[in-house]
């Protein structure tokens, strides 16, 4: 019987645009980087998992829907567990103790490393999220967490690129 096995470097892309690319071996990739076909990436330690292959040990996440928000730290079966940071596209960011993304000890600093009480982060982190299309590299609406301040327009590697012109 013959038996395809995935063996070295590679990349295995599925159908809904998912792709895992790193070292395989008797076809399990255990490090490496997943993309979710919408430009979210994670990469570091993986398992397999029931239906695909899921963020287990150290690793980092690029989020898409959060504008390049980068999410640090221990995995276990998809969700952060433990010590993490949060950092923000603008720098400042968050180190916390992780449980399934729910945080506790929470400690704020400022793109520079200093300290800084949550009111001063709550008013200075640059945190946007997609609301809809592509806010990475297309035409998307992007809503700030705090604000709620709304941009409509072209994207550029998660930064505002232009207005759409409106119909």
């Amino acid at each position: 019987i013959f038996r395809e096995e995935r063996n070295g470097f590679g990349t295995f892309t599925t159908n809904n645009g998912y792709s895992y690319s790193g070292i395989w071996k008797y076809n399990k990739i255990e490090n490496g980087t997943i993309n979710d076909g919408k430009g979210t990436t994670y990469t570091g330690q993986l398992k397999e998992g029931r239906y695909d292959w899921v963020r287990n040990g150290e690793g980092t996440e690029i989020s898409a829907k959060y504008m390049g928000r980068t999410t640090k730290g221990n995995w276990k079966d998809g969700k952060l567990i433990g010590k993490g940071r949060q950092i923000y596209p603008n720098g400042y960011y968050v180190k916390a103790i992780f449980n399934d993304y729910s945080s506790s000890n929470e400690e704020y600093f400022d793109n520079q490393n200093n300290k800084i009480s949550y009111s001063e982060f709550k008013a200075k982190a640059q945190s946007q999220y997609c609301s809809k299309g592509d806010c990475m590299n297309g035409i998307g609406i992007c809503e700030l967490e705090y604000s709620k301040t709304i941009f409509i327009g072209y994207f550029k590697n998660f930064k505002k690129d232009g207005f759409v012109p409106s119909m």
